[in-house]
């Protein structure tokens, strides 16, 4: 058999096959998950855009010390309290 023959075949056989009933449901709710995946794949992007600035990294580390501080002295000044109420 020649490869066109086989080629033709295959098409014959393709094209007589039913389409289930819920199959554009299917493939929408493809899409959507789609474009789910690629809006989070553009967070990941924006993430991947900030790492990459040593400003944006300096940044970041800036906030998270200063965060950092106002925890520990919010803690400090919990337990210091605490002990001025318990003398």
């Amino acid at each position: 058999m020649h490869t066109d023959d086989l080629f033709e075949a295959w098409k014959q056989l393709r094209m007589s096959s039913k389409v289930p009933p819920d199959f554009a449901d299917r493939v929408m709710s493809e899409v959507a998950a789609y474009e789910t995946r690629r809006r989070q794949g553009t967070l990941t992007r924006l993430l991947w855009v900030v790492a990459a600035s040593s400003r944006a990294r300096a940044s970041i580390v800036a906030v998270a010390l200063l965060l950092f501080v106002v925890r520990l002295a919010s803690v400090l000044t919990l337990f210091l309290n605490l002990q001025a109420i318990k003398d």
